[in-house]
């Protein structure tokens, strides 16, 4: 699933590209992707036109779309959604959606179909699962804000890490990457974590989402930017997919997996030792 900085990337394109432009129709084959929207496909597509994008920005990992007359538009990629333009869109046999715009179309693929479009003012849309229990992300957050957000938790931390509620936009990959840089065992309970661990992770989280964003995001296999390229971070991921091989902290242990609920988690057991 694409995470902040895969997002955050789409984002920026979009700003470059797109904002200011019209909306001046939508199509889609599959409705599904807002029936999460109050009043489904119907009322987004009557409600859309004539809409200008005034400005794009991200929330944890939703994109938003501000529209003229006070409208939003929130997309959430989830798996395998993406937006392009040009000719990455009109040779993708996976658009779903076609946003027509005064100067070209923008086109939304998404191979599993599980993208998440929601349409209407602020007040309506704060108020959906999808968007009200969203945290802020590690970016916009201070270390004292940061170390709050994790004030009355408990239980391991890979997972706190991933809960979008505490805070957003860290998803598997970044986790792993956060954890074995603050050298931290993804096991390691919360309540026990000083404040020197924190800051680490406070400080870390950011150094590497900052780092994936300056390179375009990770791409394992789905992630485009609106030109269809892939993302360059995987090549700087010192730890996630790499079972087996040694760790470039050059401790002489190598990588390990292993599974916390439903997810894996990549660590080295020495320096990130419980």
């Amino acid at each position: 699933m694409p995470e902040l900085p895969e997002v955050e990337t789409v984002v920026r394109d979009l700003r470059r590209k797109i904002m200011g432009r019209k909306i001046l129709d939508v199509q889609t084959d599959w409705p599904r992707h807002f029936s999460r929207s109050p009043g489904g496909f119907l009322r987004v597509k009557r409600g859309i036109r004539g809409r200008k994008i005034e400005s794009v920005s991200r929330k944890g990992k939703r994109i938003i779309f501000h529209l003229s007359g006070g409208k939003l538009m929130i997309v959430h990629l989830k798996m395998t959604g993406n937006f392009l333009l040009g000719e990455a869109g009109e040779n993708n046999k996976f658009v779903h959606i076609w946003f027509f715009l005064d100067n070209g179309i923008l086109f939304f693929s998404d191979i599993r179909k599980f993208g998440r479009i929601l349409y209407g003012t602020s007040h309506e849309l704060e108020r959906l699962d999808d968007v009200k229990n969203v945290g802020p992300d590690p970016l916009e957050l201070g270390y004292k804000e940061f170390r709050e957000r994790f004030a009355k938790r408990r239980g391991i931390i890979k997972s706190a890490l991933l809960d979008q509620s505490i805070v957003s936009g860290v998803g598997n990959i970044y986790a792993d990457e956060i954890l074995h840089k603050s050298k931290i065992h993804p096991r390691k309970l919360v309540e026990n974590l000083t404040d020197a661990d924190f800051k680490k992770l406070w400080n870390n989280s950011r150094i590497i989402l900052e780092k994936s964003i300056a390179t375009g995001g990770t791409s394992m296999r789905d992630f485009r930017n609106t030109e269809g390229k892939l993302g360059g971070y995987l090549s700087f991921c010192r730890v996630y997919g790499r079972k087996g091989e040694a760790c470039l902290y050059r401790c002489g242990s190598k990588i390990e997996r292993l599974k916390i609920g439903a997810r894996s988690a990549h660590f080295c057991p020495k320096c990130q030792s419980r």
